[in-house]
């Protein structure tokens, strides 16, 4: 992993532990983790971009998103918040 990506995908795991509270720090870690390359974190451009969409990430159980009415679509990266 190069430089910058690296950096980028420390900054995105920092804000997406402390956006995600109601998480242990080792599931938002892994959760980030596993997001990291899905969501492309090199296209945002400046840190205020990066911190704005892990504000708007919701990470829920998949029968929570069923209940309102939600389907994955075929992009929809699933995660698991065990930790090994």
């Amino acid at each position: 992993m190069e430089l910058k990506q690296s950096i980028i995908t420390q900054q995105f795991t920092v804000e997406f532990v402390r956006a995600l509270p109601q998480f242990s720090i080792p599931q938002a870690v892994s959760a980030a983790i596993q997001l990291a390359d899905s969501l492309e974190l090199s296209r945002f451009e400046d840190f205020g971009a990066l911190v704005g969409m892990v504000n708007g990430l919701q990470l829920r159980p998949a029968d929570e998103w069923e209940a309102f009415g939600y389907e994955p679509t075929e992009q929809a990266v699933p995660v698991r918040l065990e930790v090994p």
